[in-house]
């Protein structure tokens, strides 16, 4: 059973590898951009940053943990692996998905098809070789949505809601689009569910964010 799991892991993992090695590692027009980001924050200079050289919004107004910590990082691992980290990123998300669909269902099937789906995704298997926040957001999106099931659903322990509201606000100050994405799924399980816990998780994920970020 083990081994059949992480025979799908590692058939996830050559799916992301393999482009990455075949492009040479350049990735997409994103990993440019964050590159820029990355660079500007390196010099000291605070979100929002300004990139004359993009034709883009007169300032980057994205949330700053993802290029914040991509800052701290040796200069080489953004400039020569960029690629491995949105890889390294996927894989988390990759994993996380098996183990829970497993744990779950008690369906090694269910697992395997599900790992085999993510694994030849093509929007996956494309866009998440490129440097950008989109993984590290969804990652956190995925864990809250776990707390979300477990203590919502299966009676699982009150320290869910530190995992939930922890993790929803790094969703906050991650990803733009999953954030709304979290607020879409908010609303979609207080109305469908008729839970208004649901309606509970933002306002907690923004008193957390004013709490770590001082805005």
């Amino acid at each position: 059973m083990d081994f059949l799991l992480f025979l799908v892991f590692l058939f996830i993992a050559i799916m992301r590898l393999l482009p990455v090695r075949l492009s040479s590692g350049n990735g997409g027009v994103d990993q440019w951009t964050w590159k820029a980001i990355i660079d500007e924050m390196r010099k000291g200079v605070r979100m929002p940053v300004n990139l004359d050289k993009f034709l883009l919004d007169e300032k980057q107004w994205y949330p700053p943990l993802f290029q914040w910590l991509m800052a701290k990082l040796p200069a080489s691992v953004y400039e020569k692996h960029a690629s491995l980290v949105s890889v390294t990123l996927d894989l988390f998300r990759a994993g996380l998905l098996i183990y829970t669909t497993f744990m779950f269902s008690g369906s090694l099937v269910a697992a395997i098809i599900a790992g085999l789906v993510y694994a030849v995704t093509p929007l996956l298997v494309t866009y998440n070789m490129q440097l950008n926040p989109r993984g590290m957001g969804a990652l956190f999106l995925d864990i809250t949505l776990l707390g979300v099931l477990n203590l919502f659903y299966l009676g699982g322990s009150s320290l869910w809601v530190l995992v939930i509201v922890f993790f929803s606000g790094l969703v906050l100050i991650t990803h733009k689009m999953t954030t709304q994405l979290l607020a879409f799924l908010a609303l979609v399980g207080a109305v469908v569910g008729a839970d208004f816990r649901f309606l509970l998780i933002l306002p907690a994920a923004r008193v957390w964010e004013l709490i770590v970020t001082g805005k």
